[in-house]
């Protein structure tokens, strides 16, 4: 396995454990929530699934495509373009999740 390989799995592999551990959190609370609650809310459960995951996908793309644009910016030794990304993905998260909450209160 060349070198390449070998750092490429050094990330996969912790990427592809963690959601693992998140899917594995999801059947498991689908098994206490059908032992405990019954099947009502069980279905409550899995209709809110891809809603989660949705949300966990967003997060996700904001915090690393920011991350990576505020990694070149450091490289490049540009502090304050860095912290300007920084902000503007703070912000954008911030007005997505506002606008998300409404969405879903109506």
């Amino acid at each position: 396995m060349g070198e390449k390989n070998k750092i490429l799995a050094r990330y996969i592999l912790p990427s592809a454990g963690g959601l693992c551990v998140t899917y594995l959190y999801n059947i498991v609370d689908g098994i206490f929530v059908g032992r405990g609650v019954r099947a009502l809310a069980l279905a409550a459960v899995n209709i809110t699934v891809p809603f989660i995951t949705t949300l966990v996908a967003i997060s996700t793309l904001f915090a690393m495509g920011s991350s990576t644009v505020i990694a070149i910016r450091l490289g490049r030794g540009d502090k304050r373009g860095a912290n300007d990304a920084f902000m503007t993905a703070l912000v954008l998260t911030f007005l997505l999740s506002v606008l998300l909450l409404i969405a879903n209160i109506f």
